[in-house]
């Protein structure tokens, strides 16, 4: 049927992008290790100017910590190339989606017949499905910065990564609700929350976090707390929830799990 072909051509778009996002993606992992391997502690991937020359950190430029640092340098700059590129996918797939939900509106116009609630169907589901790719390809975004915690927000593929400085308690923890809801809402069901500079957690904290992880569960999805240690490691033993809210001890480990679901 000709009426088709036009859906068909946007889904293969949608195709093709969610496939150069994925390969962006496993760019961006090969480079990330690359960097580790090369002191990339170092350097900051968010703040890394690329148009900056790079500076060894002394005078001998032959030296191996000059070398070193100059590797880490390159690869958070492929490393932010790639992510760029696996962003302009997530809009590209956003909108070949968008394409895709207007004509099946068009065909809903078109046959207004029983056979026209699987064309609003898939209308809706298409637009479910931009809404998230365009969330994805947003920047890191501060949700929150209280004299009490900050939240801050971004993607690695399709995991959302919230890092939290300070202390969750009963002042808090509803913020990091409404940061976290803002990533479920849009149907992003992988969410990592790193907890390496967490002062403290306490009951109304946990309460959000087991909330949230059976929201991402029942959904088909994940929450994982990485870099548990310390207070926050306590909470967790006291309460008994150690047993069941994911940790990992690194952001790297916790990653890993997320991306593998």
């Amino acid at each position: 049927m000709s009426g088709e072909r036009p859906i068909l051509r946007a889904k293969l778009a949608a195709e093709r992008a969610q496939e150069a996002r994925r390969r962006a993606q496993q760019a961006a992992e090969r480079l990330t290790e690359l960097a580790a391997a090369t002191g990339i502690d170092a350097v900051d991937p968010q703040t890394a100017d690329p148009a900056q020359p790079d500076q060894p950190p002394d005078s001998s430029p032959a030296s191996p910590a000059a070398t070193a640092r100059d590797q880490a340098l390159k690869a958070v700059r492929s490393l932010q190339a790639a992510r760029q590129h696996a962003c302009e996918a997530h809009l590209e797939t956003a909108a070949a989606l968008e394409r895709l939900a207007r004509l099946y509106d068009a065909h809903v116009k078109d046959d207004p017949t029983v056979s026209a609630r699987r064309y609003l169907a898939g209308a809706t589901r298409a637009r479910a499905e931009a809404a998230l790719h365009r969330h994805l390809a947003e920047p890191p975004a501060i949700h929150l910065h209280h004299p009490g915690l900050q939240i801050r927000s971004q993607h690695d593929g399709d995991v959302a990564v919230c890092t939290l400085r300070g202390d969750l308690d009963t002042r808090t923890s509803r913020h990091l609700s409404g940061a976290l809801a803002a990533h479920t809402d849009l149907a992003c069901l992988r969410l990592v929350l790193d907890v390496t500079r967490l002062n403290s957690c306490d009951s109304s904290g946990l309460h959000v976090l087991i909330l949230y992880a059976g929201i991402t569960h029942t959904a088909g999805g994940c929450l994982r707390l990485a870099g548990t240690g310390g207070l926050v490691a306590r909470a967790l033993e006291i309460s008994g929830l150690a047993e069941i809210l994911p940790t990992d001890l690194s952001l790297a480990e916790a990653l890993d799990v997320a991306n593998a679901l």
